[in-house]
């Protein structure tokens, strides 16, 4: 999988400075996770279906992504 680094940089822009999260981190939406990772949205809720990929929060019905989840999930996807 292809990784566009410019988005990554974007998503870990929304990380908190400190160690400390606030737990009102800014959430991301399918649309913008799809475009860092170079998926498709379908391919995140085929991922969110089968329990793979990055994690996500369910707000209602709505899946969104917390940035850092997405920094350390795709961190964890290197080969070594």
């Amino acid at each position: 999988m292809d990784l566009d680094t410019r988005h990554i940089g974007d998503i870990r822009e929304h990380q908190p400075a400190t160690s400390t999260r606030s737990h009102l981190e800014p959430l991301l939406t399918s649309k913008e996770v799809a475009a860092a990772l170079h998926v498709s949205p379908s391919t995140l809720c085929r991922w969110r279906e089968n329990h793979e990929g990055p994690p996500w929060v369910n707000l209602g019905s709505i899946p969104r992504y917390r940035a850092h989840d997405i920094a350390q999930w795709t961190e964890s996807q290197l080969q070594k």
